[in-house]
């Protein structure tokens, strides 16, 4: 004989499935948002909204209709922007080691110094025969 789980009838939702279940966790867009522009990892925003990764991937489908790592790349895109804007501000500002950096990034300049040497090189080798004939 097959038992079934007496169900409460506010239990039930419009949509006929049981309800009993943990309540969904609320994710604050805002903050959510905020830790994708400051390159927070999942498992930091995780850590900060106290979820779990699966509940931050639930949230990014259902609140943006997009897997998490396309709406992490699309939201901490403004952050990876206000870092170079800072960065050229202080190369403006006459920051030696921003502009430094940035002429590496952007020009193609190193710190590579070519040696030319043109003296004679000479080597010298002993060879030693350690087997037995």
């Amino acid at each position: 004989m097959m038992r079934t789980k007496k169900v409460h009838k506010y239990d039930i939702r419009e949509d006929g499935k049981n309800d009993t279940g943990r309540p969904k966790k609320k994710i604050d867009k805002n903050k959510f948002e905020a830790l994708c522009k400051i390159q927070c990892t999942k498992a930091e925003i995780c850590e900060v909204l106290d979820c779990d990764e699966k509940t931050i991937t639930r949230f990014c489908k259902e609140e943006y209709n997009l897997q998490y790592k396309d709406v992490w790349k699309i939201k901490s895109s403004s952050g990876k922007a206000s870092i170079r804007r800072m960065q050229f501000k202080a190369a403006e500002a006459g920051n030696p080691t921003m502009l430094i950096w940035l002429g590496k990034q952007y020009l193609g300049q190193s710190d590579k110094q070519d040696l030319n040497y043109e003296g004679g090189l000479s080597i010298e080798l002993d060879w030693v025969d350690n087997s037995e004939d």
